[in-house]
């Protein structure tokens, strides 16, 4: 079962571009644009981690952060990620009082968004989407011939290279010691 995760940004590309790395990633991606949205989708959703604004319209990230802990209790701890322009060490220590367990500055950079999956959901979830064994093997086996073909003609090529070395090896003898 895919883990499902949710993108609070107000800005349009922030939001799309995190969705598609995560969607990459093999997550189911929700994406809303202010913390009322958040409040929503947490009431209908159990999200295995949050990545939040700090600041957006109606209710920003804060607030959200602080209503989603309230809720929560004891019962249950969505990891919460902050996303914010503002990176000095004043806004970090506001992420985490408002309950927020980590924070990365925008715009996100792939390894920064990798280094949190794995942080909050484990490394498995940051690396590529999983592929079976059996369907390694068979792509191997595919591709196969065409390589060991490549492979032989390459051995072909250097065969005939070292004949033509040998020869001009030869001739260079003859010709010195004369």
């Amino acid at each position: 079962m895919r883990k499902r995760v949710l993108v609070a940004d107000d800005q349009g590309v922030n939001r799309k571009l995190t969705m598609r790395r995560l969607e990459q990633l093999g997550f189911e991606v929700d994406v809303v644009e202010n913390g009322l949205q958040v409040i929503e989708a947490v009431n209908r959703t159990p999200y295995d981690l949050v990545f939040m604004d700090c600041h957006m319209p109606h209710m920003d990230g804060f607030r959200a952060a602080q209503w989603i802990r309230q809720r929560e209790g004891t019962q249950r701890h969505t990891p919460i990620v902050a996303f914010t322009a503002s990176a000095g060490e004043s806004d970090r220590q506001r992420c985490l009082s408002a309950g927020m367990d980590d924070f990365v500055s925008k715009p996100i950079e792939e390894a920064e968004l990798l280094r949190v999956v794995a942080r909050w959901l484990g490394p498995a979830e940051a690396g590529a989407p999983y592929i079976d064994r059996q369907e390694l093997i068979e792509i191997f086996l595919a591709d196969a011939p065409t390589h060991i073909n490549a492979l032989r003609d390459a051995i072909r090529a250097l065969v005939a290279a070292a004949k033509i070395f040998d020869q001009l090896e030869t001739e260079f003898r003859n010709f010195t010691s004369s």
